[in-house]
């Protein structure tokens, strides 16, 4: 369904206006000018009758933004509008950081009670998102779903895979279209291709397992482990909703809670194929390499979970943690001395991946003095991993740091041109003090504004730090630089 922008034409007079300038309704089809926004303190004086004309004027824009994006709303006999949470964070989706989800608050019944005005600030971005919104869906969403053309149609030789199974080129876009994660593969894949020219001439089992690695590391590199373009691009994983049915959901047409249809990569006919459980246990199997992978265990039931996410992140976790795990205990057990024991640990690596990547720590406790190093924190987060449970993990950096700068938006001390100055220290460090945070590489490849990889440690799980005063001065200039619009 297309965009309908013309259901926000009352809102582009804002266009022309200063950012602080608060807009009220004149009329049923036009906005007025109201003043200026000095900060929050402002709202010390604010009237009731200004209370009122400010919610009108939320409650108008999302009216017009219900009918730009084809989202239905409840409306009484007197025809005033009443909204839901659903609602809101759909329309979030959709807009992103610059919507300020939390300045709509909603009463009991639905109505807009926050009584904050509504600046030309946030109507100049929120037109903006919209408009990119419908450029990306006619851009994005146009073409026929499966429609996603191959790395070989794209790159040439990129992304290709050798006849011993080794993972193509660290850069460019997968085989199914999406941004890879060179940072967090790409040195994997460059000591896998080590390893794999060292155990040549080693013995048929070693030679068979490292080609299994390297079949799964391709998988999870090229296919599965991929990420959008930007945010509102088609997801091209390898593992993912119904592009047809994703797109309905994208505008509201379909409940969050509704089961979802999904699609898997199908690399043999290079097309996207309807997920049905049993061939895409199969599937698995060899795409693994012949690895046997629980996904039983995994939080998700074909025809009633209403994502795939849980199915996916799964696969991913085992997979990675096989991959990383299995180069990384390679190369501490040649410098140890150890590759002879390593070796016949392979010859009975375990049933199934889950238990290999638990056989590989019980090794490494055995014969290498390595594995001491990794924390009591570390082995349980592998064993929820092993036993289909995702350790629990907070946030990134990113999304910590822009969840507080947002809420500063308006302050009159504040604006990225000021930078991060002694005042947004402090007020962010009284924020975020002593919390903790996923690790982000900030310094790996990437375009303006996208969000970068996590960092991975040894252990194959994301780097979780205590945001200390002086990691929120490392981190606090990055962040506000490339992320705060």
């Amino acid at each position: 369904m297309a965009i309908n922008l013309t259901a926000l034409d009352m809102f582009r007079t804002a266009k022309n206006w200063t950012a602080d300038t608060i807009a009220n309704l004149d009329g049923g089809n036009a906005i007025k000018k109201a003043g200026e926004y000095t900060g929050r303190l402002s709202a010390l004086g604010r009237t009731d009758a200004e209370r009122t004309a400010n919610n009108e004027m939320r409650t108008e824009l999302l009216k017009a933004l219900s009918n730009a994006f084809g989202i239905k709303v409840r409306t009484d006999n007197d025809g005033k509008a009443r909204f839901t949470r659903d609602f809101l964070l759909k329309l979030e989706r959709i807009i992103g950081a610059d919507f300020k989800r939390k300045d709509f608050t909603l009463d009991a019944e639905g109505y807009v009670v926050s009584g904050r005005p509504l600046t030309a600030r946030r109507i100049k971005a929120i037109l903006g998102k919209a408009e990119s919104a419908s450029l990306k869906s006619d851009l994005d969403f146009g073409s026929e779903p499966g429609g996603i053309s191959t790395t070989a149609e794209k790159t040439g030789k990129s992304g290709k895979t050798g006849k011993s199974g080794s993972v193509g080129n660290a850069s460019g876009p997968s085989r199914t279209g999406g941004i890879r994660k060179g940072a967090v593969y790409g040195p994997y894949a460059e000591k896998l291709a080590v390893i794999q020219k060292e155990v040549a001439k080693a013995d048929k089992h070693v030679v068979g397992f490292f080609k299994r690695v390297a079949t799964t590391l391709d998988y999870l590199y090229e296919e599965l482990d991929v990420e959008r373009s930007s945010p509102t691009a088609p997801d091209r994983s390898a593992l993912r909703f119904d592009e047809a049915f994703e797109f309905s959901k994208y505008l509201g047409e379909i409940p969050d809670d509704e089961p979802g249809k999904f699609q898997y990569y199908d690399n043999v006919a290079g097309e996207f194929k309807p997920f049905k459980a049993d061939t895409f246990s199969k599937f698995l199997w060899d795409r693994l390499g012949g690895g046997l992978l629980h996904t039983e265990r995994a939080h998700f039931a074909n025809g009633t979970s209403p994502s795939i996410d849980p199915l996916k992140k799964y696969i991913i976790d085992n997979a990675r943690l096989f991959v990383m795990k299995s180069i990384d205990t390679y190369f501490a057990s040649k410098e140890a001395g150890k590759l002879k024991e390593f070796f016949a640990h392979l010859e009975e690596p375990g049933a199934c991946i889950e238990q290999q990547c638990l056989n590989m720590i019980a090794f490494e406790e055995k014969n290498l003095v390595k594995a001491n190093a990794m924390s009591a924190e570390e082995v349980r987060a592998l064993d929820l991993i092993a036993d289909g449970k995702a350790p629990d993990l907070p946030d990134n950096s990113i999304i910590q740091f822009m969840d507080v700068l947002t809420d500063f938006e308006g302050e009159e001390w504040f604006s990225k041109e000021a930078g991060w100055n002694q005042k947004l220290a402090d007020a962010v460090k009284a924020e975020l003090r002593g919390k903790k945070c996923v690790m982000q590489d900030f310094d790996a490849p990437h375009k303006l504004g996208e969000t970068v990889p996590d960092l991975i440690g040894e252990s194959g799980l994301p780097v979780v730090k205590e945001l200390t005063d002086e990691l929120i001065d490392e981190l606090g200039p990055k962040i506000l630089k490339e992320y705060f619009r």
